[in-house]
């Protein structure tokens, strides 16, 4: 295994690329951007233009519209860069890109891609993972599905790809800010990737690499797990980029104040 910088990235010709578009992102962001028009016209309704409050809908409205407006746009661009990319692969190595593309603004000269020999990857599969979450009532029900596309290595020291994504959970942008998606993690012996569509990565990868059947991660109750599994969960939620879920999971587990919990997760990303 090594750890490469974009600028290392070798330009071999016939190379495979599997990249996500963010389509989705722009038209969640148009609908978003329509709600929060909508909350914004409630003001010129009959019902509501002569109640002393019908300001205020108008003003939430605007600054809703607006901050979505730019999220989604910020999304869109950063998907359609050409460093936007999750897999590259010949019949020789396996490149993968294990830094969010939300986060294209982080210094360009850190390590970003795990490369792995063909003789290291002993199998791939599909992976689903369902996780929990506390909803607003304080009880847990099922929020997120998690699709993986999981490469298992083959007598592979990961320990450079450990301490890579340990250096790129504490990256922050010119801002000091982030965006806290986690696409790629290491449990074990075995890689991680998050999907939109693993099967049909699965489906080019085959060609060149040994593939296996899907495998699924059923949501746990709570109640039902250790500590280490309870904070296993929690991680997989923030790594998910459901920091919000993750915050409230600790805050259920631990019995924590909000301050607590958001520091409790920052340490379990970051570790």
């Amino acid at each position: 295994m090594q750890i490469l910088r974009d600028a290392e990235m070798p330009q071999t010709d016939g190379m495979e690329t599997y990249r996500e578009t963010a389509w989705q992102h722009l038209i969640f962001g148009i609908v978003m951007a329509g709600l929060a028009i909508g909350c914004a016209g409630l003001p010129f309704l009959p019902e509501f233009a002569s109640s002393p409050i019908a300001k205020y809908p108008a003003i939430a409205g605007a600054i809703l519209f607006g901050l979505i407006a730019r999220m989604a746009l910020r999304l869109f661009y950063a998907s359609r860069r050409p460093d936007c990319w999750l897999l590259r692969w010949s019949p020789e190595a396996l490149y993968i890109r294990f830094r969010a593309y939300h986060n294209y603004r982080f210094p360009a000269d850190t390590p970003t891609i795990a490369k792995l020999d063909r003789r290291e990857v002993a199998w791939i599969r599909p992976r689903r993972q369902d996780l929990n979450a506390p909803n607003t009532e304080g009880t847990w029900s099922l929020w997120f599905t998690v699709k993986h596309l999981e490469i298992a290595l083959r007598r592979t020291d990961t320990a450079p790809l450990a301490e890579a994504l340990r250096a790129e959970a504490q990256q922050r942008d010119r801002k000091r800010s982030r965006f806290n998606h986690y696409p790629v993690t290491l449990h074990g012996d075995a890689v991680h990737v998050e999907l939109q569509s693993p099967k049909k990565a699965l489906a080019a990868l085959s060609r060149y690499y040994p593939t296996t059947l899907a495998a699924e991660a059923p949501a746990i109750p709570f109640g039902d797990m250790t500590r280490t599994e309870q904070e296993d969960h929690i991680l997989a939620l923030a790594q998910s980029g459901n920091t919000i879920a993750a915050v409230k999971a600790a805050r259920a587990v631990y019995g924590c104040d909000l301050t607590t919990a958001k520091n409790l997760v920052d340490g379990l990303t970051s570790r």
